[in-house]
């Protein structure tokens, strides 16, 4: 099970409490929440905890990695452009580096956005018992 919130509305919302470490299965990758729990990657399994400590854990562990990874991309992304300056005495690359650079800054802002929102709405039901001013309850 994951964190299970019910709005007064109706609306469930559902928040992972699983955290990606040390990623790539033919590494040996396997997600772990705050708590301990832990699981193999691609390994169905249904002990998810439900703590919402654990889960806005996960949720700012997951922004966080998003930027690192984008900020990987685009270091690799620049050394790719300086290296191809450096050979070719070319500008042309400019335009293919800024879509390589480009692409990971859009998806991981899009990613950081949604998992600080998670944050933010686990944050505002741990505290006041509401997500966006709107009354819930642990399902």
């Amino acid at each position: 099970m994951a964190v299970k919130l019910r709005l007064e509305t109706g609306d469930i919302k559902k928040y992972t409490t699983w955290c990606d470490r040390d990623v790539g299965v033919e590494w040996g990758g396997y997600q772990e929440s705050k708590c301990g729990r832990r699981r193999q990657l691609l390994t169905p399994s249904d002990k998810e905890c439900e703590h919402i400590d654990c889960a806005i854990y996960a949720a700012e562990f997951n922004a966080k990695d998003q930027r690192m990874g984008a900020g990987l991309m685009i270091l690799i992304s620049l050394l790719i452009l300086i290296s191809g300056i450096i050979a070719h005495d070319s500008m042309a690359l400019f335009g293919i580096i800024g879509i390589l650079i480009g692409i990971p800054l859009w998806i991981s802002r899009d990613k950081d956005y949604k998992n600080n929102k998670k944050k933010a709405e686990l944050i505002e039901f741990k505290n006041y018992g509401t997500i966006n001013s709107i009354k819930a309850e642990k399902v």
